[in-house]
């Protein structure tokens, strides 16, 4: 155990690690550390943050150039280096966060600084820690600047925006975002000059100021939270957007720039309905509304046509005999759905929960491709084909 009793200031608390103490990071100096950890515990009579994972204490050489290396990633005298990072993504790999991290931003995201520009695709896994992003507090500035990929398992607290979905690249994706929390910036997703590619968000948490241009394309919350950080509690989406199984903390609002649908949504814990819905969606509450119910396949269809991203089907036996369902499309079926002889049903990416497929004389589901069902059940000579 290591502990600073009289410590002054922070950088004075700052000087004491697990491994060693500062870190002398002289010019033409290079320490690496490969699976070290120690055990015990690091206190000072000061609040502090430990630098390199608690490893080693702060650099001592507020000038050198020196360079150390913790299971990979490269880390300088401002703390992670984001530009060996950024070299990772860049030439399509994926990159790992070894601790809670803490670095200079210096890369642009062609309108202000960003710590991390994933540029051409990967995963950004932080691999449950957090990252703060030191020179990215101005109105541009952004700890996570993305032109597509995955982010997942991450804390953002530091930097004016969260994640700035940008176009800054010859690359282009839809963003994925797998148990993320953004809570600190005060923009928790931005986006100003989107690809169209899309945003996808799920079991997320972003506490702070949401909003993101026409530009990001189509945007899908599934079990996220949102709620108060910054300042803000506050949503304004000027892209079609989908709410399902989200919460909404007290007070929460939404201005409903473009279509806004909610789906098994909660505000405060209370379900959504037509009652309280004006209460959650203070702006523009003409463009808000729930999932469409659907009572036959034409109607289904039609939904699906005009954009809907998540329908509901109420209880029945239908015929489905021919249909395609473009990606990030639902269909929840009620219990008691039931949809009889063959269904030629492209899903492409999109899922069908609760449904019954039943042909007792063939094939129940034919043409499925890259799709999920969920909580389904197939009876048939041939309860799927050519999946």
């Amino acid at each position: 155990n290591v502990k600073i009793t009289n410590a002054q200031e922070t950088e004075e608390a700052q000087e004491i690690g697990g491994i060693a103490g500062v870190w002398n990071n002289a010019d033409n100096t290079v320490v690496t550390m490969t699976n070290c950890s120690f055990t015990g515990s690091l206190s000072t009579n000061v609040a502090t943050e430990y630098c390199y994972g608690g490893l080693v204490g702060k650099s001592y050489n507020a000038t050198g150039a020196g360079k150390l290396y913790i299971n990979g990633s490269e880390f300088n005298k401002d703390g992670i280096s984001f530009a060996a990072i950024n070299n990772i993504l860049a030439a399509g790999g994926d990159y790992t966060l070894p601790f809670d991290v803490i670095g200079t931003a210096s890369a642009s995201n062609a309108y202000g600084a960003t710590a991390i520009n994933q540029l051409n695709g990967g995963t950004i896994d932080g691999n449950g820690y957090t990252l703060k992003a030191n020179g990215a507090g101005g109105t541009w500035g952004s700890a996570i600047n993305t032109t597509g990929g995955t982010i997942k398992n991450i804390t953002v607290a530091k930097g004016f925006r969260g994640i700035f979905i940008n176009h800054n690249s010859t690359y282009s994706d839809k963003v994925v975002l797998e148990n993320v929390t953004i809570e600190g910036p005060v923009y928790t997703i931005s986006c100003d000059q989107g690809t169209g590619k899309g945003l996808e968000a799920y079991n997320s948490t972003f506490n702070g100021w949401t909003s993101y241009a026409a530009t990001i394309g189509k945007v899908k919350f599934e079990n996220c939270s949102f709620g108060y950080g910054a300042g803000y509690k506050f949503c304004r989406p000027y892209a079609p957007t989908t709410f399902i199984g989200c919460n909404f903390c007290e007070g929460y609002e939404i201005d409903a720039r473009a279509a806004v649908t909610l789906v098994n949504c909660k505000l405060n814990g209370v379900p959504v309905t037509e009652g309280n819905l004006a209460t959650l969606v203070t702006g523009n509450i003409q463009n808000a509304g729930f999932a469409p119910v659907v009572e036959n396949v034409e109607d289904l269809k039609s939904a699906l046509a005009e954009g809907a991203v998540y329908v509901k089907v109420a209880a029945g036996n239908y015929t489905f005999p021919s249909s395609s369902v473009k990606a990030g499309v639902t269909i929840e079926c009620a219990e008691g759905t039931v949809f009889t002889g063959n269904s030629k049903l492209n899903i492409n990416g999109a899922t069908v929960i609760g449904a019954k497929f039943s042909n007792t004389a063939g094939t129940a589901v034919d043409q499925t491709i890259n799709g999920t069902f969920k909580d389904c059940t197939f009876e048939g000579a041939n309860a799927l084909r050519w999946c």
